[in-house]
């Protein structure tokens, strides 16, 4: 494994942790689904949530576009899927850390729009940034206290009341 390749993981793994670590410290349970002998779970996490079940795919990438590379296939269709079966209730979909933004910017894009958006750009190596900042919610962030020993404190309550909010004002279409 090259170098680049393991601070990525790193990172990523890193990312996972802040996240599961911050949701949870504000009183949501979120429970990770364990890849164990690569038996391709469709996201990295769920939370059922009153009026709400999430599944969570969390991405993390230095570039300043997502590399589509970086979702499977099988987490495409099940992340879709599940974001269709009831519209308002369920949610599902990928959270989305950029590194290399200002504020490491981290937005929610949902599964039924990036499987709109990987149908319709076939060929197209990652999620266009004006798309997802249509299509996605920017999951409000600030920096931490260097004491605190973390990246970004992330608004999670601010971003699932945009979540529960998000079934009042779809952006896409999709038929």
């Amino acid at each position: 494994m090259s170098n680049i390749s393991a601070e990525n993981i790193k990172a990523g793994k890193r990312f996972e942790k802040d996240f599961s670590q911050q949701y949870r410290s504000n009183g949501y349970e979120l429970v990770r689904l364990l890849d164990v002998n690569k038996n391709r779970q469709p996201c990295d996490y769920f939370s059922v949530l009153p009026g709400m079940t999430c599944f969570f795919e969390l991405k993390s990438t230095a570039c300043p576009e997502l590399p589509l590379i970086d979702i499977r296939p099988h987490q495409l269709e099940k992340m879709n899927l599940y974001d269709r079966s009831a519209p308002g209730v369920i949610h599902a979909g990928f959270i989305i850390q950029f590194r290399s933004s200002p504020n490491n910017q981290i937005y929610y894009m949902p599964g039924k729009a990036m499987a709109a958006y990987a149908t319709g750009h076939a060929g197209n190596a990652v999620l266009d940034s004006d798309y997802l900042a249509q299509n996605g919610i920017l999951i409000p962030t600030r920096k931490a206290s260097p004491a605190a020993r973390k990246y970004t404190v992330m608004d999670i309550p601010g971003f699932l009341s945009a979540l529960s909010a998000l079934q009042n004002r779809e952006r896409i279409d999709i038929k």
